[in-house]
């Protein structure tokens, strides 16, 4: 018996993977505030344009809100005005809120918050899948559910909780459903509707419990006994989706969201791309967010989750012959569940934060196929599945938790980054000032420079009448000045391309946040404000690549602050001279992008 089968035999290896869990997560105690953090905080504070509750935070863009938010800058000023990001989270919205009132801007103890969250959905998990495995597989499954890179997300970003909030709460639900039906009475099925209530009610990855709940009930061995079990979860199933459409919640108008009820073939289009990338994060431990930025990483990411899956399916077919390990009707159950969860949180903003239940179905689902992978056999074919066994275990078991603590020590980089980028940010402001910022493509700068320097460095901001940027295409730029108060810019192909045959422009992530493709601008489209006017002069891919912005002062009126990103920093940018033009060289932001 190897170390790993005896350590797996122990009767305390499930909790000494929670500790395990635990321990890689501390990291995440010493990040700062980081992007939405800077919003939520100053929305709490009152200090932005627009008033939220504090069960609101989650209600970032409003339909009736998006003229006032783009003359302001809190949009961009190429947004649709009618986009809508609305996300019901009322009880993850809360758990904020209640950091802000006991520890004000302290970040360390919301994020102790957030660890005691995952310590409970860790430990509802561990006691789930011993009632699904036998122990040393309990463990092992244990372990890799502990160990999952999805986790790091939502541990290191206080805005991300809801995926963590929520998921407790779905398991807390799923664990009181199975004491209900393995005859634990009625207080059991009250105590899972409830859990289950608040679970949709903390983020979208709830329905993902609700899935699995439902479809438990297949395992009922009469008819009377399957509708009874799946009765409430779907009943609630019904009225959330109503009340979530009746409401006005949800994506509308943008490009990085889809809705089933607003756009329901885009809605299918992303599933059918994005799920394969979430299948090779729980099957192949392949981090998916790079497919958020890189079109390249996400066609490589397909590829490894539609080949890790063919794998897994495989190995399961061998496993349901043998016995051992889970049954049948588990592994169907939980293959259903894992297959309709992934489809459900597929079409957002791809990420593994949403997977934190699917990967309860995964981590079974992992070890049997590990198990099969090791069983006897002679000849090349059981070689190679043995081969795929060790493969699988060094994945989840060493690269994994590797990815978990670099996507921490990268957030507690990013806090530091953008602390930076707020303090040095050359701002010298007359009243009623708008500062515009020419190459924004890193999310730092274009989504997130904003709220971090009215969070860090208010006293900068405080008589600014707007906040602009002005591009957000990671491309370089040539600004030419047309006019006394008149400046025109271009962006130009990326120089790393053919001059005959340049490669078609892509829209960013930040752009397609705030308008769908499927709304393109047009050519001599104008967009107004009180301090400014902007003029299509080229469209590509739907958004603007040559814009003429004519300004309510001149250029060289300290009221038009110019901000460039260069040589690490957002540096004043003098005019052009009448006529002339300027060049400016595409550089990576804080983020690196």
């Amino acid at each position: 018996m190897t170390r790993m089968a005896r350590w797996l035999e122990d009767p305390r290896a499930r909790a000494w993977a929670l500790l395990l869990g635990v321990a890689l997560s501390l990291p995440a105690l010493w990040v700062g505030p980081v992007h939405d953090d800077f919003g939520h905080r100053l929305l709490l504070e009152g200090a932005l344009p627009i008033e939220r509750g504090p069960w609101e935070l989650y209600d970032f863009l409003r339909e009736s809100e998006g003229l006032r938010l783009r003359e302001a800058g809190a949009m961009p000023w190429f947004a649709d005005s009618e986009v809508r990001v609305r996300f019901l989270r009322p009880v993850s919205s809360l758990t904020l809120a209640l950091d802000h009132a006991l520890f004000g801007r302290l970040a360390w103890p919301a994020h102790l918050h957030s660890l005691a969250w995952f310590a409970l959905l860790a430990s509802l998990a561990a006691w789930i899948l011993g009632r699904l495995l036998p122990p040393p597989r309990a463990a092992l499954a244990t372990l890799l559910f502990v160990t999952a890179g999805a986790h790091a997300v939502p541990l290191s970003w206080l805005a991300a909780r809801h995926a963590l909030v929520a998921a407790a709460l779905g398991l807390g639900a799923l664990a009181a459903h199975l004491r209900w039906r393995s005859g634990g009475g009625l207080r059991w099925a009250t105590l899972s509707t409830l859990l289950l209530i608040a679970s949709l009610l903390s983020g979208e990855v709830g329905l993902c419990a609700l899935v699995m709940i439902a479809l438990r009930a297949g395992l009922e061995p009469e008819r009377r006994g399957r509708i009874v079990a799946a009765s409430p979860a779907l009943s609630l199933g019904a009225v959330y989706v109503a009340a979530y459409a009746l409401l006005g919640y949800g994506p509308k108008g943008s490009g990085a969201y889809a809705s089933p009820i607003e756009e329901p073939l885009a809605f299918g289009w992303r599933i059918l791309h994005q799920a394969p990338i979430l299948l090779g994060e729980l099957f192949a431990a392949a981090p998916a967010a790079p497919a958020a930025i890189s079109p390249l990483a996400a066609r490589a990411l397909v590829v490894v989750g539609c080949l890790s899956s063919a794998v897994i399916l495989g190995l399961l077919l061998r496993a349901a012959r043998s016995k051992g390990g889970a049954p049948r009707g588990v592994l169907l159950w939980l293959s259903a569940s894992l297959l309709v969860s992934v489809a459900l949180v597929s079409p957002g903003i791809v990420g593994g934060r949403g997977l934190l239940i699917a990967l309860l179905a995964s981590s079974v689902l992992l070890v049997e196929a590990i198990y099969a992978a090791r069983a006897e056999g002679t000849g090349w074919l059981a070689s190679s599945r043995r081969a795929i066994g060790a493969l699988l275990l060094f994945a989840h078991l060493l690269m994994a938790p590797l990815v978990r603590l670099s996507v921490e020590l990268m957030y507690i980089r990013f806090s530091e980054l953008e602390q930076e980028l707020a303090e040095r940010a050359e701002l010298e402001l007359p009243a009623d000032a708008s500062v515009y910022v020419l190459n924004g493509s890193d999310p730092a700068i274009g989504l997130y420079a904003g709220p971090a320097i009215l969070f860090h460095r208010p006293e900068a901001l405080h008589q600014a009448y707007a906040w602009r940027v002005l591009s957000v295409a990671p491309r370089p730029l040539r600004i030419l000045r047309s006019g006394e108060r008149e400046l025109e810019l271009e962006i130009l192909p990326d120089p790393d391309d053919s001059d005959r045959n340049p490669a078609p422009r892509i829209p960013t992530m930040l752009e397609e946040v705030f308008r769908s493709p499927a709304r393109a601008m047009r050519v001599a489209e104008r967009v107004e404000f009180r301090d400014m006017q902007a003029q299509i002069l080229r469209v590509e891919a739907g958004f603007p690549a040559r814009t003429r912005f004519v300004f309510a002062h001149p250029l060289e009126d300290a009221r038009v602050w110019l901000l460039v990103w260069r040589d690490g920093q957002l540096r004043r940018l003098m005019p052009p001279a009448l006529g002339e033009t300027q060049l400016l060289p595409f550089e990576r932001g804080p983020h690196g992008l």
